[in-house]
């Protein structure tokens, strides 16, 4: 209804967990790292909780788009079943036949199944969506399945995924082995009310064709927002679809405090099954005006009807002065009246014809606000500004990674500076992100893990707007799923000194700057695309408005 007025390409608040509205706030985008880490650790369960919509079913489905073709999939989303109904939309979703068979029968397949993918080199995934449904002897079932494995890898990677109350059932003393095998646990929390405003812009970038008739939540409205859903991410798409149909209604594009606080308070009584309050008394002019006007139509007509219904003198001796008297009386009584009630409706008319003209002049005051704000909206946005240059800092502990980076980022004429003490990386990092430049940081690790990753998250909270590239070593690849959770963008191996040859060592260090390249420069196109985009709306607003 409101997409056309609003020129918008599709409904941006839409209730289905679609992956291209995804919005990795940090909580989301550490739980779809622990996700991540599930499928490529192959070892222990992974468990991820949330309220009921937090965002995990969409978290799921942005998993499974970037799942690769050596991953063989089942995905589990009806656990009101029981273990051996489990056990056949298991099979079933992995192609397998389960009708008329038996759960040894069952489990005899699916472990033959799970052998020849091994043998093919692919990875079987489980994943169970509302996990918290399955009862203790289900998800006992579960756990079984993980002894299917060879002498040397497990054949089934579990993943259960699942509403507050499954952590509360894994506690369970009868699933005392499956909370030991559960190597992994996120719990995806609410939206703070910074996340929401970010939330809330990303969703409508997705569907804005034209900036001049694009929705405007205001940013004193967030709080509002995030107080009536508490920054769950399905209750707030409901709110603000909701708003958007009221700002349709009301032809604005602002949704401000009265819109939010409207929609929040009848979402509220929707959900808690309450009919509305009764209206307060209002001191509308209009509606006070109307009132008077009825109230003395009403005094006028109950003053006729009396002097119609009040008898008069009847006919008889000397009776007929006494009715001439009487009916000249009333007769007179009525033209005051009449010229009362005429009085009184020319002061009400003279009222209303007041309120009309305020009316008139505050909407024009507010005209002339909005179209302020507007210009200010256009001036800062389509601004004349560019894309900054680039400039990488980077810093590793080894001296050969130093000069191989060195000479990497010379012979691409790439601006870089290649730091050999930590300290003073972290200086100039802090000084050229501060100073216009678009600035990329490339962080080697040393042998303390701890030491690491305190630096990425360091980096990371400090300069959340810097792009972060961690080189490890080969021996440290089992703490990716740490370092993506601090903070780092990009996860790249580097050659280990201590093993192989001259040449084996020359080509992988090859294969790290080529690579590091190529990350850098991949990283500069999304920014100046992303850049580009705002920019070109920008300049196209202050075209139209002139």
């Amino acid at each position: 209804m409101y997409r056309k007025f609003f020129d918008l390409s599709e409904k941006p608040f839409n209730l289905t967990p679609d992956p291209d509205f995804l919005y990795l706030s940090r909580g989301h985008r550490e739980a779809l790292a622990h996700l991540t880490y599930g499928v490529e650790a192959k070892s222990g369960f992974v468990m991820i909780t949330g309220e009921v919509g937090s965002g995990k079913t969409t978290l799921l489905r942005a998993l499974i788009a970037n799942l690769g073709d050596n991953v063989v999939l089942s995905q589990v989303t009806n656990t009101h079943v029981s273990y051996k109904e489990l056990l056949e939309l298991i099979l079933r979703d992995f192609g397998l036949t389960a009708e008329g068979l038996g759960t040894a029968s069952l489990l005899s397949n699916l472990n033959d199944f799970l052998i020849e993918r091994f043998r093919e080199g692919r990875s079987c995934v489980l994943l169970v969506d509302e996990a918290q449904d399955l009862g203790v002897s289900s998800l006992e079932g579960v756990r079984m399945l993980s002894n299917l494995e060879t002498e040397k890898a497990k054949l089934l990677h579990i993943i259960l995924v699942g509403q507050p109350g499954l952590r509360t059932l894994i506690e369970s003393p009868e699933l005392e082995q499956l909370r030991q095998r559960t190597t992994v646990r996120y719990h995806l929390g609410a939206l703070t009310p910074g996340e929401v405003a970010e939330y809330v812009r990303h969703r409508l970038s997705k569907v804005c064709r034209d900036p001049e008739k694009a929705p405007v939540f205001p940013e004193e409205v967030i709080p509002a927002i995030h107080v009536a859903t508490g920054g769950i991410p399905r209750l707030i798409n409901v709110l603000c679809d909701a708003a958007l149909l009221h700002a349709y209604v009301a032809e604005t594009r602002i949704i401000g405090d009265a819109i939010v606080a409207e929609v929040a308070a009848q979402i509220s009584r929707d959900q808690q099954g309450k009919a509305p309050p009764p209206e307060p008394a209002t001191r509308d002019a209009d509606a006070e005006l109307r009132a008077k006007v009825a109230a003395l139509e009403a005094r006028f007509d109950s003053v006729t009807v009396q002097a119609v219904r009040e008898p008069v003198p009847g006919p008889g001796p000397g009776r007929t002065a006494e009715r001439a008297g009487y009916l000249a009386k009333k007769e007179g009584d009525l033209r005051s009246r009449e010229l009362e009630v005429a009085r009184r409706v020319a002061d009400v008319e003279k009222r209303e014809e007041e309120f009309r003209e305020r009316v008139t002049q505050l909407k024009g005051e507010w005209k002339k606000r909005l179209d302020q704000l507007e210009r200010v909206r256009r001036e800062t946005v389509g601004g004349a500004v560019r894309f900054p240059a680039l400039r990488v800092h980077a810093y590793d502990p080894d001296p050969r990674i130093q000069n191989a980076l060195a000479e990497a980022f010379e012979a691409s004429r790439i601006d870089a500076e290649v730091h050999r003490d930590y300290r003073a990386f972290s200086e100039a990092l802090r000084d050229g992100s501060r100073s216009g430049w678009f600035t990329v940081a490339v962080l080697g690790a040393e042998q303390d893990d701890s030491s690491n990753v305190e630096r990425v998250a360091r980096i990371s909270e400090e300069l959340p707007h810097v792009p972060r590239i961690y080189l490890s070593d080969l021996d440290l690849s089992t703490l990716r799923r740490r370092i993506f959770a601090a903070g780092a963008n990009y996860f790249l191996e580097k050659p280990n000194g201590r093993a192989g040859s001259f040449t084996t060592h020359r080509d992988a260090m090859e294969h790290l700057t080529a690579d590091l390249l190529r990350v850098i420069e991949g990283v500069k196109k999304q920014y100046e695309a992303f850049f580009g985009t705002f920019v070109e709306r920008g300049e196209e607003a202050r075209r139209l408005g002139g």
